[in-house]
């Protein structure tokens, strides 16, 4: 892994041969050798973990327009692979990324499955739907072959939107799970006022230096519900003071009461920004984590 060192008389191992497993101090797997009763010389083999690093949502695909280099929607049984590393504020040498994927009126019952492009497809599902629904579900997936991801559709027609919010990498932010917490809530007030957002309109939302989250933090991980929506709508949530990007976090229809997990990079003034697109509808936000 790059990184190996004479530690010296070994204490804090068991070493019982020449080479041996140990564990450091952050509990990674280290290849230990030892001469004389002396720990000469560890290598990492194992990996201390990747770190998180927040992006302005940027939408990657879009099979209704050709976004992300499909122009159709996804067939029954078809898989289609996608180019992630290097698009959407996502550099070479990612290793993993947080996507909100979206459906749009499929056409039958179905589901879709995102895996790294390279290995086979595995027995799991990352997105759910009845005939006609427009689904969001937020989706961490590792980067396969060439910076790539795979999307299976199983049943139907379907189009697909991805938005990129954030990567892994060897650097970044450290996740700090909090007991949830709840940030936001136009029904009562809460974090906000107590009317709900109407069409077009956006709000600015304090999410750091508030509740469990510090004014260090970078990113924030929210439980965002919408209720009572008078028409079909989505939401965007982003960083304060960038412009609106084009990216959805939530998508619901009349009537509805949708959840979705968002995570957001913190903007200017501990803020995030939230607009809702068409209708009447009330907002609901906690908060079970953040980056820093």
């Amino acid at each position: 892994m790059g990184w190996s060192g004479d530690y010296g008389q070994a204490t804090a191992a068991r070493i019982v041969a020449s080479t041996d497993l140990a564990f450091e101090a952050g509990g990674n797997l280290i290849s230990a050798q030892y001469s004389a009763g002396r720990l000469r010389r560890i290598t990492g083999v194992g990996s201390p973990g990747a770190k998180y690093h927040p992006l302005t949502p940027a939408r990657i695909l879009d099979s209704r327009d050709g976004t992300g280099g499909f122009a159709s929607p996804w067939g029954a049984g078809t898989s289609r692979d996608l180019q992630v590393e290097t698009k959407g504020g996502v550099p070479a040498g990612a290793t993993a990324v947080a996507l909100n994927v979206t459906v749009v009126h499929g056409s039958a019952p179905s589901h879709l499955t995102v895996w790294p492009t390279g290995v086979t497809k595995p027995t799991a599902s990352n997105l759910n739907w009845p005939t006609g629904a427009v689904r969001p579900n937020l989706v961490i997936v590792k980067l396969g072959t060439g910076g790539k991801v795979s999307l299976f559709n199983n049943g139907g027609t379907v189009d697909v939107l991805a938005d990129v919010v954030g990567y892994f990498g060897a650097s970044g932010d450290r996740f700090h799970p909090t007991l949830p917490h709840r940030l936001v809530d136009s029904r009562d007030g809460t974090g906000t006022t107590a009317t709900p957002w109407g069409p077009g309109s956006t709000r600015n939302v304090t999410v750091a230096s508030t509740g469990p989250v510090p004014k260090s933090a970078k990113a924030v991980v929210l439980n965002i519900t919408v209720t009572g929506g008078t028409a079909a709508s989505h939401l965007t949530v982003w960083p304060a003071g960038v412009a609106k990007p084009t990216a959805s976090s939530l998508n619901w229809n009349a009537g509805q009461t949708v959840p979705n997990l968002v995570v957001v990079k913190v903007g200017d003034g501990g803020l995030a920004s939230i607009f809702n697109n068409s209708g009447n509808a009330h907002v609901i936000a906690d908060v079970v984590g953040w980056y820093g």
